[in-house]
């Protein structure tokens, strides 16, 4: 399954990866400030201000590794804003601050992923697998916001790097072995100190069993080098996360498993909520939520790619060591993801390094054969190597083409599948928006509402940090979502497709069936976020009788 590497590219593999990264790296940092933040963004900035003052409990359902990393990002920026008008530089913006980590490791991640495609399938595999990551606009869009799940990939694509290193080192060198098990073990520990999903080492040991049942792996680990692993994840990941020994972070994880936390239920998807949790798992996302995902959100090419990918991985499952690997981990994958509660479109990003390694796979096999056919021809030979570089830049050509009409707000990209630009805010409003315009609503309130206005929205957090970046600590914040939400003589409702609850649907749609709104905030060509203006009347009509409301009043 390991396709002929071109001789003259494989020469300058270590600048063509450097490209690769600092491609990806201005990809995902281009306009990074662009958006404001959402309400998620919002909260981890709150846990980062509360890391500065010394309390690690807040945000406690997330590990530390990306706030402490945030914090330190922070520091440097109001350290740099402090100095930069004496030197005429750029202010750097908090929402810059608290993503840019993510924007680094997004882009380093490149570098595990080729490796370790490199060693199941070889240079040309690796290198394309490198290149979809690179200029992936699924990939892209997830590295670009202040979620854990960019760590959590990149420590995750190199712990399994180090531990097939250590699966096929020489028996014998068992010095050699053991420090690639100690090395894979503080890598899972990394992993696990930044995002909770403990499951992914699972996938690990299941791969390495199936390959013992056929015959793919004979190398089991020593006592000895389990010793050594399960001691280095447990140390790494307790130094990297010290919070998880006290006692309150424990208090408040099992408030959010049981949902003590949620102030609101449901998830819109294609016009319909859903449920999200536990409490109701029968009636929550259905199982192809993530199917559905790859279907309207790959580029064409790509899911050209994977499908071929696919088809040769369950070909060579019992005969090439990466084939099974890859199908353990992308099928493990949606197992895991798909029958749980609790769906978001952004847990795809620790999905695309499978999507990408088995589409390399099926473009290397489709290019290597166009080689092999075109080397053919008597009257203009063509090396086949040249036809496999050729078709690697135009792949990377056609992929950079929705990343251009996107941009910034590559999170609204719908493939033709999904209807192109008819499909926008429809199959996962909430994660393609990702609170898209809330900063730009919060700002027209800000200059043009009368003090002790009420903002009525479902980003708490987000009002609170934008009414007092922009001098208005005086604005209030409710939602519809309280079983008692405090109006005001004068409110700004703001609509988002994406936020539509449960609690606060029937209320949002009676807005939006009688009033025009005052304001519109658009993401692209696209509206984000609806500001309606509603008095303390209307608004008590609204919380206590809805139906009332809709047949009474009437406003052109």
């Amino acid at each position: 399954m390991h396709a002929p590497s071109p001789s003259v590219a494989r020469k300058h593999t270590f600048l063509i990866l450097t490209i690769l990264t600092v491609s990806a790296f201005f990809l995902r940092v281009h306009e990074l400030s662009s958006a404001g933040f959402a309400e998620d963004e919002a909260h981890k900035l709150m846990a980062i201000e509360s890391y500065l003052q010394g309390d690690f409990t807040e945000d406690a359902d997330h590990p530390m590794l990306m706030k402490v990393l945030g914090a330190g990002m922070i520091v440097f920026a109001r350290h740099w804003n402090q100095a930069a008008p004496d030197y005429d530089l750029p202010q750097i913006s908090d929402e810059f601050a608290i993503r840019f980590p993510n924007v680094l490791f997004g882009a380093l991640t490149t570098v595990p992923l080729y490796f370790l495609a490199r060693d199941l399938f070889g240079w040309s595999a690796g290198i394309l697998s490198a290149l979809l990551w690179a200029i992936g606009i699924n990939s892209i869009v997830y590295n670009r916001i202040a979620k854990e799940d960019t760590l959590l990939v990149f420590f995750l694509l190199q712990a399994f790097y180090f531990y097939y290193r250590a699966k096929n080192v020489n028996p014998r060198d068992t010095r050699v072995e053991t420090r690639w098990f100690c090395a894979a073990g503080a890598a899972f520990g990394m992993m696990l100190a930044s995002k909770y999903f403990l499951h992914f080492l699972a996938f690990n040991f299941l791969y390495y069993y199936l390959a013992g049942r056929v015959g793919l792996d004979r190398h089991p680990m020593s006592r000895r080098q389990q010793l050594v692993f399960f001691g280095t994840f447990g140390f790494v990941f307790l130094i990297l996360n010290a919070a998880i020994l006290q006692p309150e972070v424990w208090t408040y994880l099992l408030s959010y498993v049981r949902e003590g936390t949620m102030t609101h239920h449901g998830y819109l998807m294609m016009g319909k909520i859903y449920y999200n949790g536990i409490s109701h798992f029968l009636e929550g996302l259905p199982v192809y939520f993530y199917v559905l995902y790859l279907l309207v959100k790959l580029p064409i090419l790509l899911l050209l790619g994977l499908t071929v990918g696919l088809v040769l991985a369950w070909k060579g499952r019992k005969t090439h060591p990466g084939c099974l690997f890859l199908l353990v981990n992308f099928g493990m994958w949606f197992v895991s993801f798909s029958f749980v509660p609790g769906k978001w479109s952004r847990y795809t990003l620790s999905l695309m390094p499978w999507v990408y390694m088995l589409a390399a796979l099926g473009f290397v096999w489709i290019l290597v054969g166009a080689g092999r056919w075109v080397e053919q021809w008597k009257k203009y030979p063509v090396p086949g190597e040249w036809v496999l570089l050729s078709g690697a830049s135009l792949i990377a050509v056609i992929l950079l083409i929705p990343i251009y009409r996107t941009a910034p707000h590559y999170g609204l990209f719908v493939n033709w599948l999904g209807g192109g630009s008819n499909g926008v805010g429809y199959y996962f409003p909430h994660d393609d928006f990702y609170d898209a315009g809330v900063r730009e609503a919060i700002a027209f309130v800000a200059r043009n509402s009368p003090p002790g206005s009420t903002i009525v929205s479902d980003t708490p957090n987000a009002v609170q940090y934008y009414t007092n970046r922009f001098g208005r600590p005086d604005l209030f914040q409710t939602s519809f979502c309280d079983k008692n939400p405090k109006l005001n003589d004068h409110n700004y409702v703001f609509y988002q497709e994406g936020r539509r609850y449960f609690e606060n649907d029937r209320i949002l749609q009676a807005i939006r069936r009688s009033f025009r709104p005052i304001e519109e905030v658009r993401a692209l060509s696209y509206t984000a976020v609806q500001i309606y203006e509603i008095d303390k009347t209307v608004g008590a009509l609204l919380v206590s009788n809805e139906s009332f409301y809709n047949q009474a009043v009437k406003n052109d």
